[in-house]
């Protein structure tokens, strides 16, 4: 009977496997170990043998018979608790924009069209090849690729390496890792200054500002509107940071119960990060400072983040006053950053106006829902800022190439992305 139960399908003879590599490594071409091959050698016999004997009483077509000695194998490892028969790992393919992404590829990379992911490949000038913690190396437009597709994805790895990213588990770990802290490195910049192009834009970005708010009834002189940009903080959660025993055996000492407090916030009542962001009524986000602990309020991040210097420094050259920032009631008037007036008429418009700061983390959640999975957001085995930026910067990419509820609830363009790619 032949038999081949998909992974459980036997590619090799054993009599290829009878000698052991002179290094010690025990795998062979299919990446079955000899224990491996062994043991589910011996279980695909036990299960034929009992296919045998369900033919003889009740025979059936091919199909059905092989369900029937499909389903028999599941109950079996259930039944037997057969935890060791482990399944090979897929073999790595070759991952890149003509063999694995489809023209119409928004479903499993956001961007719409291949030429378009493609393109943003190309602008960022990506190395040929990164090299991962372990010494090993993967080209950068595979690793471009799966990073797109991880940040997308809520759901475990293997769910993406049937999906054609083969090879080691654990490699794909280190290629999010190793990516993302590229993009912080070399594109960082694109959120952590104000350039002069954006300068630029802020007499359009206040103009679209003050259109909008008179549409609501504000009754502002044309021409005297100042405030161009939004600020806001965003939480992210994340797992307890701490709790529990260092250490495995009996009386191992215990974590202090301080560094779990230390990113606790009682207000929303959970463990998380924090990071502030400066939005633009054209969609993009222009500024963003951390992550800090959310135990940390709004007043102490934009104290820290010295935002009100910075937007003072770009605008040395701007007359006759510079463009200010509006924030919502957890601020308060500092600098230039305005809050509201205690005028219902006047704050009731921009306080609608603020709220597409709001928008924008919405946005980036669905676009990117890696970073609502909290479980897999563990403050002690990793640094969060790389991804965090990661997905705040892809958005603005999105939005570059397909507008968002931002700019078109203020009627205002964003960049292309060739041109937003070129500030620097």
């Amino acid at each position: 009977m032949d038999v081949g139960f998909g992974v459980l399908a036997l590619p090799i003879r054993p009599k290829q496997l009878r000698h052991r590599l002179s290094s010690g490594h025990t795998r062979n071409a299919a990446s079955w170990s000899l224990k491996e091959r062994r043991t589910a050698s011996d279980f695909q016999k036990l299960v034929v043998a009992q296919g045998g004997i369900v033919n003889a009483a009740h025979p059936r077509d091919r199909e059905e018979e092989e369900a029937i000695l499909y389903d028999m194998a599941a109950i079996y490892m259930v039944l037997t608790r057969v935890g060791h028969v482990t399944v090979p790992r897929q073999l790595a393919v070759s991952i890149d924009f003509i063999c694995h992404v489809p023209d119409y590829c928004a479903d499993l990379y956001r961007f719409r069209r291949r030429h378009e992911l493609q393109h943003l490949y190309d602008l960022l000038k990506l190395p040929l090849r990164f090299t991962l913690k372990d010494g090993s190396h993967v080209y950068s437009e595979t690793a471009f690729l799966y990073t797109i597709m991880r940040l997308t994805k809520d759901t475990n790895v293997q769910d993406l390496m049937e999906k054609g990213f083969g090879g080691e588990k654990t490699k794909w770990g280190r290629v999010l890792t190793t990516t993302t802290d590229w993009l912080l490195e070399e594109h960082g910049h694109r959120l952590g200054t104000i350039k002069p192009e954006e300068v630029a834009r802020f007499p359009s970005y206040a103009r679209a500002v003050e259109d909008y708010v008179n549409a609501k009834g504000a009754g502002i002189v044309a021409g005297a509107n100042r405030i161009a940009l939004f600020i806001d903080c965003n939480c992210v959660a994340t797992t307890r940071p701490g709790g529990g025993p260092t250490a495995e055996g009996p009386g191992a000492a215990r974590n202090d119960p301080l560094l779990q407090r230390a990113f606790y916030n009682g207000w929303k009542s959970m463990n998380g990060l924090k990071a502030q962001t400066v939005m633009a009524p054209d969609g993009l986000t222009i500024h963003m400072w951390g992550l800090c602990s959310l135990r940390r309020n709004d007043s102490h991040v934009l104290a820290v983040s010295g935002v009100n210097d910075l937007l003072t420094s770009a605008q040395s050259n701007v007359h006759p006053a510079p463009y200010c920032v509006y924030g919502d009631s957890a601020y308060t008037n500092m600098g230039l950053l305005r809050r509201s007036t205690g005028v219902r008429a006047v704050d009731s418009p921009f306080n609608s106006a603020r709220e597409c700061v709001e928008h924008s983390y919405g946005e980036k959640d669905i676009l990117f829902p890696y970073l609502k999975c909290k479980r897999k957001l563990r403050i002690r085995e990793r640094n969060m800022a790389p991804l965090y930026f990661a997905a705040l910067f892809l958005r603005n990419c999105y939005t570059c190439l397909y507008w968002d509820k931002t700019s078109e609830r203020f009627d205002i363009a964003p960049p292309s992305l060739g041109e937003y790619l070129s500030w620097d």
